[in-house]
């Protein structure tokens, strides 16, 4: 480990959570609720969208006949039944998180799914008590655009260049590194079915 990292920061959905197959089907999953069937490219149209975003897109083009609102809510509802029910850990996360909690550099978490149901997800699978910080798109920027890895570094009081940043997405990778980060690239999903 670097001993320049001062600040870990985290994704979730496919770094510490086994998440992204739920991601890339639960635009199909909700529309197939609607009696619609999606085309298997929207999960790449959908990826660097916010969940707001995303809604919008599908109830714009695909003419659902709900309001916006709705559509979010459903769609809200779908994604917490999975984060509450479903969704497990990588087997490895628990002893690589509590590897890092050893060294005691601060750990936080930056995703772009909403908090409450990030907290639900890592309350129930014991990993919540590794990040003093939850950090999201809520926060009004994205996770392609390097101010967010800049704001979250202004915020727990380190320089862009002393943060760890733990991530998976391609759009997110190329942002921390422009905002100025340390990069760990994760493929957790190589080799799995």
């Amino acid at each position: 480990m670097d001993t320049t990292t001062k600040l870990h920061i985290y994704d979730v959905d496919g770094t510490i959570l086994d998440s992204m197959r739920m991601w890339d089907r639960i635009s199909l999953e909700y529309l197939a609720s609607k009696g619609i069937k999606g085309p298997a490219e929207l999960k790449d149209i959908l990826d660097p969208m916010t969940l707001e975003e995303a809604a919008a897109y599908l109830n714009e083009h695909f003419r659902l006949p709900v309001t916006l609102e709705t559509a979010l809510d459903e769609i809200h509802d779908l994604i917490r039944d999975h984060y509450l029910y479903d969704l497990q850990l990588f087997p490895e996360t628990t002893e690589e998180l509590e590897a890092v909690a050893e060294t005691g550099i601060p750990m936080v978490v930056l995703t772009n799914t909403p908090e409450a149901i990030v907290r639900i997800a890592l309350e129930r699978t014991g990993a919540l008590r590794f990040f003093r910080h939850i950090y999201t798109t809520e926060m009004g920027l994205k996770k392609d655009d390097p101010a967010i890895f800049r704001e979250v570094c202004r915020l727990e009081g380190v320089a862009p260049e002393e943060a760890l940043v733990h991530e998976d997405s391609g759009y997110a990778i190329e942002a921390a590194e422009k905002a100025g980060c340390m990069i760990k690239v994760y493929d957790r999903y190589r080799g799995r079915e």
